[in-house]
């Protein structure tokens, strides 16, 4: 009978011990994830800007913002990740008695980190409505434009080219007002 109460004990130890550690897995792959998403959405702001450019004022400034929240991102996923293991070295020392306590640093991180990325994620889908809308709005400006010109009267595009013919060089190009020219000018040396 012992010996089973000291089985149950050992699979109830287990199961609490793989429990703990899928839980900080947990907690960790999503401060990872949120690093490297932040760290990719820096390359593809970079990206964007240098294909598409700047293309107003407020585009400049979501590009600002957005570059700013995924920075903050990072930069509070560093601390968190610093200040895990500080949390976990102060949790298992000797000298702390209480057990149930948190790390209200970690607790504002982690929501910074959280906030600023979805902020960073909103702006860059600003960023991409506004460059699509900016950018149909030059193709349609070009097809109002080809219409205009496909619109004109031939009259006008030949009207336009009259007096060409005056642009012509002369037969002889050296020769003055009232001068007659030589018949032949190869000769003169016979």
């Amino acid at each position: 009978m012992n010996r089973c109460k000291s089985q149950e004990c050992g699979k109830e130890v287990a199961y609490y011990s793989a429990t703990v550690s899928a839980w900080f897995n947990t907690k960790f792959e999503m401060d990872k994830q949120l690093l490297s998403l932040s760290s990719a959405g820096v390359g593809l702001l970079i990206t964007l800007m240098t294909a598409f450019g700047v293309v107003n004022l407020r585009v400049a400034c979501f590009f600002a913002l957005s570059l700013l929240c995924y920075i903050i991102t990072v930069i509070s996923v560093l601390l968190i990740l610093y200040r895990n293991g500080k949390f976990l070295e102060k949790l298992n020392s000797d000298k702390n008695k209480n057990k149930n306590e948190n790390d209200n640093l970690l607790l504002v991180l982690d929501f910074t980190a959280r906030t600023s990325f979805v902020i960073g994620i909103l702006l860059t889908s600003a960023i991409g409505i506004e460059t699509s809308l900016n950018k149909l709005e030059i193709q349609e400006s070009f097809v109002i434009d080809k219409s205009k010109l496909e619109k004109q009267p031939q009259e006008n595009k030949r009207k336009s080219l009259n007096g060409a013919g005056r642009m012509r060089p002369n037969d002889t190009p050296n020769k003055q007002p009232g001068e007659t020219s030589p018949k032949n000018t190869n000769n003169e040396g016979n």
